[in-house]
């Protein structure tokens, strides 16, 4: 990676700096956005400025760490304010569709996410979302099997 440099006019000059999905996410939210063209502009070019200098330290600082087994997205490095870094991640993700007279969403997810340590400790769990909604028998079992699928899962890597 190259050193970040203040003079770049949009954010696509520093993509050479960022990762795919940092690509991806600043492409998305160009795309999407319903602001003013030049504040969304200026916004994007701040973002991607952020990552390429957190891209930079992170390689500088923790290079050395593999990426956690069965990390799907991993995010920046940050420290706590005491000297602690760690950093987030995000693995399987698994969804169980739900009845389509559902009153809040139409979909429960069942995620693995974890924390890594700058000792290179990981802690991971299962998080769930049905944001309030009644489930049908059927949906029931299939987030029961999914909660398994992810208990399974998570013992396999630990």
């Amino acid at each position: 990676m190259t050193t970040t440099h203040d003079d770049n006019a949009t954010w696509r000059d520093l993509a050479d700096q960022l990762t795919l999905d940092q690509i991806t996410a600043l492409e998305c939210f160009e795309r999407d956005a319903l602001a003013d063209p030049a504040d969304v502009a200026a916004g994007l070019l701040d973002m991607a400025r952020d990552h390429a200098r957190m891209n930079l330290q992170d390689a500088a600082m923790f290079a050395h760490l593999p990426t956690p087994a069965g990390a799907r997205k991993v995010f920046h490095w940050e420290d706590d304010g005491t000297g602690h870094w760690s950093r987030r991640f995000t693995g399987t993700e698994r969804g169980v569709e739900l009845p389509s007279d559902s009153r809040f969403r139409n979909k429960a997810d069942v995620d693995i996410e974890g924390v890594q340590h700058a000792d290179g400790s990981i802690e991971r769990a299962v998080y769930v979302n049905a944001n309030g909604v009644e489930l049908t028998a059927a949906a029931a079992q299939d987030l029961g099997e999914s909660l398994i699928a992810a208990a399974d899962e998570l013992e396999a890597l630990q």
